[in-house]
């Protein structure tokens, strides 16, 4: 679990509108001490991230409604929620893809395949931590 200096449990905003990567994801970060908060698609994460303020925000691309770039695109055109990392977790792949992204403001993009929960909660412990000590730092996206 990541530095905090109130002692409270740190906020992950889960977007993805597949009920499976929900779960996985909430029940690992939930036995690592976070606090998990969903969303289905990127009008219900704008939401969300508004309303409960997160420390860091992951999300998916493709989903129904509104996407994850736009989600990414209001967030960065806030001046709150501009400084929320984000990370892109998706089953999607592309240079394209990886540069809107990473455009938008994602710190990483990350390929569901490509990685085990438990391994990004390494990434999510590593950002946090590093956003604690040195937030300039941590945009690692390409």
């Amino acid at each position: 679990m990541p530095k905090n200096s109130n002692q409270k449990k740190c906020r992950v905003a889960l977007v993805d509108d597949e009920e499976i990567i929900l779960e996985m994801y909430k029940t690992k970060l939930e036995k690592e001490n976070y606090e998990v908060i969903t969303a289905r698609n990127g009008l219900e994460g704008l939401a969300l991230v508004k309303d409960k303020n997160p420390d860091i925000v992951l999300v998916d691309l493709m989903m129904p409604k509104k996407d994850g770039f736009y989600l990414l695109a209001r967030m960065k055109n806030n001046k709150k929620l501009s400084k929320i990392p984000t990370i892109v977790l998706t089953n999607m792949d592309g240079k394209d893809l990886r540069e809107k992204a990473c455009q938008l403001g994602a710190i990483f993009f990350l390929v569901k395949a490509q990685f085990m929960p438990s391994e990004v909660v390494e990434v999510i412990n590593e950002v946090l931590n590093v956003k604690a000590d040195h937030p300039e730092v941590i945009n690692r996206c390409s």
